[in-house]
């Protein structure tokens, strides 16, 4: 085929997907059998009148770009559980941490023997190095104890808060950004400078805390309460789906309202109604796995998960 025959194909092919993305919005709260028939008067329009082998490269180059994105929204899934993963090992490594210190607390209560570095009390300069260490670390700065003067007695201390600190900002700003991918909540209909605003915020409630501003402690106990529920109502968000999901699949298989749509004056149309089903466990079966979640699955966990930013 020529240059300008590929360039030609590929012109109506984009044309063709735009059209079909924008038939798929439109019809997404018809039925299963109204959203083909959308699909397939819009594709006669498109490609009846071209000659067949024209229209099959058409529509070959259309499958490709669908499936193409269809997997690129795969992918982003599965990136996303990977994420999540991630957070949740860090998660269990700051609990742990928690759980030490408090072993630790515990032990000096009892009286045990602590190191003399440790146990020297910070001066009112090395808190005010600290406090400002920790203002570029919410500045996303790298800081090291070293790099603040900070003896070694307060550096681990430093090491520890720093840690949990750059967890917790972490741990939001990728939550943020999950709720962002999923269009959940304010961060939903963000786009990449609303996102970085919302990072900021994120930085800016740590350093109200820094700069002892009234109110500021308490605002951050109840978001972090809140970020704390997020990894639970997230499973939960995927079990409703899961369930709400697999539901709307099993009835648009239902044999007795596909049934009665076949019903005769005298008994009904078996055959037909045979059929039916056939197309719709085709129509099933045809999806990748990113158009059954989209289709399915994506509703009920968006209302499922969008109840967690209400729970603050």
């Amino acid at each position: 085929m020529s240059k300008n025959g590929k360039e030609s194909v590929e012109a109506v092919a984009s044309r063709v997907v735009d059209r079909l993305k924008a038939v798929r919005e439109a019809s997404a709260a018809l039925a299963a059998g109204e959203r083909r028939n959308a699909f397939e008067q819009t594709l006669e329009a498109e490609l009846g009148g071209m000659a067949g082998d024209l229209a099959e490269r058409v529509l070959g180059t259309v499958k490709e770009r669908l499936v193409d994105e269809a997997r690129g929204r795969e992918r982003r899934v599965i990136e996303l559980e990977q994420q999540v993963r991630a957070l949740e090992a860090q998660l269990g490594a700051v609990g742990a941490e928690r759980d030490r210190l408090r072993r630790d607390n515990e032990a000096l209560r009892a009286g045990s023997a602590v190191p003399a570095a440790a146990a020297a009390p910070s001066t009112g300069g090395e808190l005010a190095r600290l406090r400002e260490g920790l203002m570029r670390v919410s500045r996303g700065e790298d800081v090291t104890a070293e790099s603040i003067g900070l003896p070694p007695g307060d550096a681990r201390l430093f090491r520890l808060i720093r840690s949990l600190v750059d967890f917790a900002l972490k741990y939001e700003i990728g939550l943020n950004l999950l709720l962002a991918e999923f269009k959940i909540g304010p961060a939903g209909n963000a786009d990449t400078k609303l996102i970085q605003g919302l990072q900021e915020q994120v930085r800016e409630r740590f350093r109200a805390c820094l700069e002892n501003k009234q109110g500021s402690l308490q605002a951050l106990k109840e978001v972090l309460e809140r970020n704390a529920r997020f990894l639970v109502d997230l499973n939960r968000s995927y079990q409703t789906s899961i369930y709400e999901g697999n539901q709307a699949m099993l009835t648009r298989l239902d044999p007795r309202p596909i049934l009665e749509k076949h019903k005769r004056v005298l008994g009904s149309d078996f055959e037909g109604a045979w059929r039916a089903i056939g197309r719709e466990q085709a129509d099933l079966a045809n999806l990748s796995r990113a158009e059954l979640w989209e289709r399915f699955f994506l509703n009920p966990f968006q209302k499922k998960l969008a109840s967690y930013q209400d729970q603050a």
